[in-house]
């Protein structure tokens, strides 16, 4: 892979598989949409600003001639193509992978704060927006149901009380999750590009000492802390209510980082084994109370500085 992504047409014909065998078979292939990116970024490092653009052309290229989708093109380049060419010429002047990931959340939560708060106050109702097009998906699936005259009427009437329940959830937090699997994309592109870097190149700087010491700045914890309360004891139709129920849970996704990081310490003291590492971090992707837990991990090391106390056992 290190020969195919060092040449920008090998990282195009990568890329444009990448954009081109979901449409084909979404079921299957889905997930590479997530890592379109990568073979954009992995020509950057090992070229230049132009071998990234290369692959991303040729990537975008086939997948226009597919589906001579003109948003499609653009929703690619916004999600998937400009980030990966920024960021490995960023790396090549001296940037490392955290700077990056720090520049990443600081831009999702700027095109947060504009979407929950900005765009209403200008009289762009992104709720109503997404309500409208939910119900009109809603509308479509039970008349599918209904036609197929194989589903009761009351198996009907349960299946629209959950559809409405699931499409309220996305209504309600469809900026966070926006910005949130924009944020998520970018990270996994630019993590998994560093990682191979480093395996290729031992001299590739990524210092994973660094990242067990990451810790936010003391002061980022008050907002949370009112966020979570505006959230908790507002309405969430209100405009206030609504907009921290979206920051909330985006302001606080770097404590998770630093909860882990936490953990990440006390694992290179104690010499944990790789397996330990592995169920840690399948536990973090599958089990939400756990995610919610070492969240709370990095929270509480404002005051706690569990760190310290790992050095004080000494």
């Amino acid at each position: 892979m290190k020969r195919l992504t060092a040449n920008p047409y090998g990282a195009g014909l990568l890329t444009a598989l990448c954009l081109v065998l979901p449409l084909y078979a979404p079921a299957a292939f889905f997930p590479l949409l997530g890592i379109a990116g990568l073979p954009v970024f992995l020509a950057g490092l090992q070229g230049d600003a132009k071998s990234a653009l290369i692959a991303l052309g040729l990537g975008v290229t086939a997948q226009t001639l597919v589906t001579s989708d003109v948003q499609a093109l653009g929703l690619t380049l916004v999600l998937i193509g400009v980030a990966p060419v920024v960021g490995a010429w960023l790396m090549r002047r001296g940037w490392r992978f955290f700077h990056l990931a720090s520049g990443c959340y600081l831009l999702a939560l700027a095109a947060l704060l504009l979407m929950v708060v900005f765009a209403p106050l200008f009289g762009a109702e992104i709720e109503s927006a997404v309500r409208q097009a939910l119900q009109t998906q809603e509308a479509s699936i039970l008349q599918t149901l209904e036609n197929s005259k194989g589903v009761a009427a009351t198996d009907l009437a349960n299946v629209q009380a959950e559809l409405r329940a699931f499409f309220d959830i996305i209504a309600r937090f469809f900026p966070l999750i926006v910005v949130q699997g924009w944020l998520l994309i970018q990270l996994v592109t630019m993590g998994l590009g560093a990682l191979l870097m480093k395996r290729w190149e031992p001299q590739f700087p990524l210092e994973f000492s660094a990242f067990r010491a990451f810790a936010m700045p003391f002061n980022w914890v008050w907002p949370a802390i009112v966020l979570g309360l505006a959230a908790a004891f507002l309405p969430g139709d209100s405009f206030i209510g609504a907009a921290a129920l979206n920051l909330v849970f985006f302001w606080i996704l770097p404590y998770l980082a630093q909860g882990v990081a936490i953990a990440e310490a006390l694992f290179a003291k104690r010499q944990v084994g790789g397996w330990v590492r592995g169920v840690f971090y399948a536990a973090l992707i599958w089990w939400v109370e756990f995610n919610i837990a070492i969240t709370m991990v990095g929270v509480f090391d404002s005051w706690f500085h569990f760190r310290e106390r790992f050095k004080d056992d000494d």
